[in-house]
């Protein structure tokens, strides 16, 4: 089987290479290639950005090259940090691909071939991570792996948290097991590496502002910790599934805090919609439940009208007489969502709670929709929380009915006779309640400050509001939520126009023919996320 495998990635490699040589490296070229004697104007109001990009074989790291490029044609001085080789931890390596002899073969493919193309400047780790600051990693590495309930620290900084993630990462949900000890360790050298490598960088260099894609794991957290501590700007650009031509700018932001969506209140000219935003929200709810939306319909995530669908709206239209609940999970194992806990820290205690309240209840039903990231190809969970639930509790009650997302069934459809969403937190949410439909969240929410939904003060509150016959939100005001929904799939999805799609493509190119479509004023939408970038003074979502 392991012999198979690798004959399949030396296949798979070699069909690589000649398309790197022979197609990609010279589109690339073509579009990047300028003139040489071009020197960007002096900039008095330079920024020093540092992006600890690390690994180079995700597509999104073609997005955050073009914006450094970017964002040097308008003066700015950049340096782009990538690892080659050198973190024995990193999220390339995983459990799914531990028989791959090679696994940083696409990311050095990369840097030689396709980095050298964007004329940035470059550092790796060893630029700043000499003999001295070796020895100390060493030294604290196994003071750190001889124990496992020692605390992971690097001065004030607790990595403890980081490198369990990247574990929980390494076995994508699973129980750990195998080596996980040297798993572990090798995120704890990845962590302290990281940290001590953002020391160096501040006392030689002193960036002004770190940018990246991705602020977790011991490969990134460790440089966001550090830097926030030292109060430097943070930045980041995520793909988002809600439009393939758009990111997100500072998702961390929309996650954890309503101020974004305040700050766009007070410079917004009307306090409620108007006809053409509320059409532009009608469209992307009307997209969303009748499965035409492109993320959906791409991964056949849900499928309208199948037979999977019609049963359970027969099942609920028959039970109509009961009180029927659905829970939308999470994936369990994501890490974003230790940061949004409220009255339950995960999402296996919350379900298991859940089911122990409702179980065997004459008058409820409980639908626990499992969350289509389990299935994903490219990181899906080992484990899905139903076999979690199942080895933990010996019987399922007769009244608690799991959802799996290989039946893509469409829960839009089935508004109708859904009494109650329950949620950990996510945009289902507000998806459930522009559908009238109530919604309890156990976690926190952005939009907590505006009431929209039922948000329990404790779990005894909890339990009293999924027994309710009828969930009744006194402050539900619809004109919020609408102005927030607005703001948030429509607004703070920013247009990217530089590749053919931003979300869930392959990267085979860029939109324009010469780099002289990066400078400044060629493109309203890139000047605007590169001023986004540099000042903190700009609304992102103004564009």
């Amino acid at each position: 089987m392991i012999n198979l495998i690798n004959l399949k990635n030396q296949i798979k490699n070699i069909i690589l290479k000649i398309y790197y040589l022979l197609i990609f490296k010279r589109r690339i070229f073509n579009q990047l290639n300028e003139n040489k004697n071009f020197q960007p104007k002096a900039n008095p109001k330079k920024k020093k950005i540092f992006i600890p990009l690390v690994e180079t074989a995700h597509p999104q790291i073609y997005h955050l090259l073009i914006l450094a490029k970017s964002l040097v044609l308008r003066g700015h001085e950049v340096k782009v940090l990538i690892c080659d080789g050198y973190l024995r931890g990193c999220e390339i390596k995983s459990y799914i691909n531990k028989e791959i002899k090679n696994p940083c073969w696409v990311c050095k493919n990369n840097i030689v071939n396709i980095l050298p193309l964007f004329g940035l400047d470059y550092i790796l780790y060893s630029d700043y991570i000499k003999s001295k600051e070796k020895k100390k990693i060493i030294g604290l590495e196994k003071k750190f792996t001889l124990n496992l309930n020692n605390k992971i620290k690097y001065k004030y900084f607790d990595l403890t948290r980081v490198v369990n993630e990247s574990l929980i990462r390494y076995y994508y949900g699973n129980k750990f097991f195998g080596n996980f000890k040297k798993i572990r360790s090798d995120h704890i050298n990845t962590s302290l590496i990281s940290i001590i490598f953002a020391e160096k960088i501040l006392q030689n260099w002193n960036p002004d502002i770190i940018l990246n894609n991705m602020p977790v794991y011991s490969a990134w957290e460790p440089f966001f910790a550090y830097f926030k501590k030292k109060k430097k700007r943070l930045v980041t650009i995520s793909l988002t599934p809600l439009n393939k031509h758009a990111i997100f700018f500072n998702l961390f932001e929309l996650l954890l805090s309503d101020k974004r969506f305040n700050d766009y209140l007070k410079k917004r000219k009307n306090k409620k919609l108007n006809e053409d935003e509320r059409k532009k929200l009608k469209k992307f709810i009307k997209n969303r439940v009748e499965a035409t939306d492109d993320h959906i319909k791409k991964n056949r995530i849900i499928e309208n009208n199948n037979k999977e669908t019609q049963n359970i709206f027969k099942f609920l239209k028959n039970n109509n007489h009961k009180k029927n609940i659905f829970m939308f999970t999470n994936v369990y194992w994501d890490i974003g969502l230790l940061s949004q806990a409220g009255i339950y820290d995960d999402v296996v205690t919350w379900t298991l709670d859940t089911i122990k309240q409702l179980g065997n209840n004459d008058n409820i039903n409980l639908f626990i929709k499992t969350h289509p990231g389990e299935i994903n190809k490219t990181s899906g969970s080992l484990t899905t929380l139903e076999q979690i639930i199942k080895n933990k509790i010996k019987k399922i009650p007769n009244n608690v009915f799991f959802i799996k997302p290989e039946l893509r069934v469409n829960v839009y459809s089935l508004v109708k006779y859904i009494d109650l969403s329950v949620i950990f937190t996510g945009t289902l949410g507000l998806e459930m309640m522009l559908l009238n439909v109530p919604v309890i969240n156990v976690g926190k929410v952005p939009y907590d400050s505006l009431k929209l939904s039922i948000n329990p003060k404790d779990k005894k509150d909890y339990y009293n509001e999924l027994k309710k016959r009828k969930n009744i939100n006194s402050s539900f005001r619809k004109d919020f939520l609408d102005l927030y929904s607005y703001f948030y799939f429509i607004k703070t999805t920013i247009p990217w126009n530089l590749t053919e799609y931003a979300y869930g493509h392959r990267f085979t190119g860029f939109n324009f023919e010469s780099v002289k479509s990066l400078h400044p004023n060629n493109n309203k939408s890139l000047d605007h996320i590169c001023e986004c970038i540099i000042s903190d003074k700009k609304s992102p979502e103004f564009w």
